[in-house]
């Protein structure tokens, strides 16, 4: 089994391991708030409720996408399978979008015409154990996901969160309507922050997996880091096609560098590993890199990157 393979089949392993987590806490969490929303006459928190079975979906695609995006290569993916987990984040930024349209439209309706609720204290209880319970759960899951650079789990992190603010605005909007009966329409009010809240993370969680799904380059802080690597590097007389893509949370690169006329294949060879290893401990998001080595006379007709031009990044 390779290095890769192995790094590969860990990060599975501690990404599974998460990911179950939140779904077992969500589990509980749908019944709880659900049932303490209809005893409670809470349609905040049974808009909440539905935050929380939301998630139930987005961790079972962030499975999903964990488990067949640590894949490694094979006959029929010779990149691997990590596009199935940018695949997994537009779906459950999809989910979320979909989820947050019925909750508005339901809390816009009572508020339309008036249907005023009044929460009993369990309701209170039961977003006050889910502010504690979700954000918990982020500080976890967000700590895997910047361990290993992953966008899935990273974006199923931010959901938990979002959880645990919109249970903040169900917990203010639930009290004030419980200890001030005549501000019961506020529970309605707090429904409708929570589709708000929703909304704004599914619609970024959806952007950002169909840039990755599409092939966006990293940001320019990345690749400006990277050519000053290459520019940088001892042997290297100039570099050019620079090319990266993004393959799940990872990075694949390459590029072309240029090398002394009179330096043998085998001299060529070994700066190109040497260079490889460099760019791969420098930007760790980086899993694969291809280098193509060229005579220096080839790179001296205006087509090379950082001695030609600092204005078009690809040239």
């Amino acid at each position: 089994m390779s290095t890769l393979d192995k790094v590969l089949n860990k990060r599975e392993a501690e990404t599974t391991r998460i990911t179950v987590l939140g779904l077992l806490i969500n589990i509980a969490l749908v019944i709880i708030k659900l049932g303490s929303g209809f005893l409670g006459n809470s349609r905040a928190l049974i808009a909440d409720a539905m935050h929380s079975f939301s998630d139930l979906g987005t961790d079972i695609i962030t499975l999903i996408g964990v488990k067949w995006g640590s894949k490694p290569a094979d006959e029929d993916h010779h990149y691997g399978h990590q596009k199935i987990e940018s695949l997994a984040q537009f779906l459950m930024g999809l989910f979320l979008v979909a989820t947050a349209i019925g909750i508005g439209f339901s809390a816009g309706k009572a508020i339309y015409f008036h249907e005023v609720n009044h929460p009993g204290l369990i309701a209170i209880f039961a977003a006050a154990l889910s502010v504690v319970s979700k954000e918990v759960l982020y500080r976890y899951t967000i700590k895997v996901g910047d361990r290993w650079k992953s966008q899935t789990i990273i974006a199923n992190a931010w959901h938990h969160r979002s959880d645990s603010f919109s249970s903040i605005a169900v917990l203010l909007g639930v009290g004030a309507a419980y200890f001030i009966p005549s501000l019961g329409i506020l529970d309605a009010y707090a429904s409708i922050l929570v589709s708000f809240l929703i909304l704004k993370i599914g619609m970024n969680t959806m952007i950002s997996g169909f840039k990755e799904t599409v092939d966006t380059a990293p940001s320019r802080k990345v690749v400006m880091h990277l050519h000053k690597i290459v520019a940088d590097f001892p042997g290297v007389t100039d570099h050019h096609n620079v090319k990266i893509r993004p393959l799940g949370s990872s990075l694949c690169l390459t590029l072309h560098i240029c090398v002394k006329d009179k330096l043998t294949v085998e001299a060529g060879h070994e700066i190109s590993v040497e260079l490889k290893e460099k760019i791969m401990r420098s930007i760790p998001s980086i899993i694969d890199v291809l280098i193509h080595v060229e005579p220096h006379s080839s790179c001296s007709k205006g087509n090379c990157f950082y001695k030609s031009s600092m204005g078009n990044i690809y040239k």
